[in-house]
């Protein structure tokens, strides 16, 4: 846990603060580059970052309120949006309608351009979730494997736990917990590379994105089994699991019914194919 990275005086430098700033230049970044590869870029610049950016903070801390505080406070969430915590959920539901926004000043298709950043999305996300890790928040629940991390005793993780009554308030340090920010950074990496891969070899527009939201909603919803700072308290799941599951299973519906077309757009041409080189020698009898 290294919150801090940076610390001169009154000023300090937080590792999240980082480390989402990072994960946002690297996506926005590789997203321009791969536009550029296109034979019509699309007319896109770096101030798509700035659209995400503002929509996203405000999204995630809307939800983060909503989810934790009540509605009650959610004019504070919207004139404050810049401090405190934020939900990964909101924060892309708020980021995605920025970029469709400015997307949509600037005349751009937006799930071509989708498909071209949502890869990228993934793999900055990844950055920003080793922030989540140096800062201590989004903590797993007990673990008794090799890979488990103690949390020191200034951390959330003990003060839940004392609360609990897992450990009492004299324990020298919490219990050992999963490194759900770590499961998360490795199934993005992963559903990066397989984003990329189908990237290059899709069908048709917004087939990146919804795989996306199909391999991303699954991991989430195996990586919150192991979540120890969210209570299981909708039809035991957190909201954020029950979220991931529903968004996953549209998703999944939807490829579902895209194959079947492309299946059937397939078939009819094969048809058509082989119907006219009959045709082509009933004439030639």
């Amino acid at each position: 846990m290294l919150p801090t990275l940076i610390k001169v005086g009154e000023l300090e430098l937080h590792s999240y603060v980082v480390c989402l700033a990072l994960g946002l230049f690297v996506s926005v970044t590789l997203a321009l580059r791969e536009n550029q590869r296109l034979p019509n870029p699309y007319p896109v610049d770096g101030k798509v970052g700035i659209w995400a950016l503002i929509f996203g903070l405000l999204g995630g801390r809307i939800y983060q309120v909503l989810q934790y505080e009540g509605i009650h406070k959610i004019h504070e969430a919207i004139v404050y949006f810049w401090a405190g915590g934020y939900v990964f959920f909101g924060a892309f539901l708020g980021g995605l309608l920025g970029v469709w926004l400015y997307l949509r000043r600037r005349k751009v298709p937006f799930l071509p351009a989708s498909d071209i950043a949502v890869p990228y999305i993934a793999l900055g996300h990844a950055i920003g979730r080793v922030g989540c890790f140096l800062n201590g928040c989004c903590w797993g629940d007990l673990c008794n494997f090799p890979w488990a991390i103690v949390y020191p005793k200034d951390s959330d993780v003990f003060d839940k736990q004392i609360i609990r009554h897992l450990i009492p308030a004299s324990a020298d340090q919490p219990l050992p917990v999963h490194p759900t920010p770590l499961y998360e950074v490795l199934g993005l990496l992963i559903i990066f590379i397989l984003l990329r891969m189908i990237y290059k070899n899709k069908n048709y527009d917004g087939q990146v994105l919804l795989w996306y939201f199909c391999m991303y909603g699954a991991w989430r919803f195996l990586d919150e089994n192991f979540r120890g700072e969210s209570y299981h308290t909708h039809l035991g799941m957190t909201a954020s699991q029950m979220i991931a599951l529903v968004v996953c299973l549209l998703a999944s519906v939807l490829l579902f019914i895209m194959f079947l077309m492309l299946k059937k757009k397939q078939l009819s041409k094969k048809c058509n194919h082989i119907l006219n080189q009959k045709i082509s020698e009933l004439k030639q009898i």
